[in-house]
């Protein structure tokens, strides 16, 4: 899929020869000699706000990732810097890695690389209300993975990390827990999740970020 910022922008993406192009509202229309071919253009802050409020994304962090003023944190550089379809961020509350992750499926959608991104919130959800709804998403932000889940909720999320692996969707998570345990015992994510399969997923998909900012930006607004 090709996205062109500008007419401009579009002539240095193009890899073909072309005879002419017909620019609408949404679309570039390329003329080949093998047919016509299209181009997004990048969708606007109205069009990716509807798209965050349908996933259920907090109208707070929506308004916070769609403002001019990007919030400059250790937890959003480290998410726009990676490559990889899964993320999670651990670190204290407060740090920014809800900001960060929806910030990150916000320019996503501008540019259409996802359609039906979904939040899902983990301290506070319906089990049977998200698990009629998440197979219609292409993406998704389990927000606050804890070891604090009760084992219903914790089938939930080992479902849905299958699932986002089974289908190749784009999954990042947060967590205010250690993700690795460094004693015997010790609570953790990757503990807490149990299931050896599941474990093995993470590690061949997930890049583990740990945001070491101690600033609560919740307390120093």
């Amino acid at each position: 899929m090709m996205v062109a910022k500008s007419l401009e922008d579009l002539k240095k993406r193009i890899k073909v020869e072309y005879e002419c192009i017909i620019e609408d509202s949404e679309l570039f229309w390329i003329k080949t000699r093998d047919g016509w071919i299209t181009a997004f253009k990048p969708r606007n802050r109205e069009e990716v706000e509807s798209i965050l409020k349908e996933g259920r994304f907090p109208a707070k962090y929506v308004k916070q990732v769609l403002s001019k003023e990007r919030l400059k944190t250790e937890a959003l550089e480290k998410a726009m810097r990676s490559k990889k379809r899964w993320i999670l961020q651990s670190g204290m509350a407060g740090v920014g890695k809800t900001y960060a992750l929806t910030f990150k499926l916000s320019v996503l959608a501008r540019y259409h690389r996802i359609n039906s991104p979904l939040y899902v919130p983990l301290q506070s959800f319906s089990v049977s209300e998200y698990r009629n709804l998440y197979p219609q998403a292409d993406s998704y932000l389990l927000d606050d993975l804890n070891t604090n889940l009760n084992d219903y909720e914790r089938e939930f999320v080992i479902e849905l990390i299958y699932h986002a692996y089974n289908e190749n969707k784009i999954l990042y998570m947060t967590t205010n827990s250690k993700v690795k345990p460094e004693e015997k015992d010790e609570p953790s994510v990757l503990t807490f999740l149990k299931e050896e399969p599941v474990i093995s997923r993470l590690f061949e998909m997930c890049e583990f970020q740990v945001i070491r900012e101690k600033k609560d930006l919740r307390v120093a607004r």
